[in-house]
């Protein structure tokens, strides 16, 4: 199993467990690009 597929599996186990709605899921994903857009401004990527 390479790491992509890694991720995908635990971010599937972790979905089931936290038992997340769609809705759960757009601001996770809303929060996630504005962490990444921050840290790409941080360090130049």
């Amino acid at each position: 199993m390479d790491e992509e597929e890694l991720k995908w599996a635990l971010f599937r186990r972790c979905k089931e467990e936290l038992s997340l709605t769609e809705d759960d899921l757009m601001e996770l994903e809303t929060a996630r690009e504005k962490a990444w857009s921050e840290t790409r401004k941080k360090y130049s990527l």
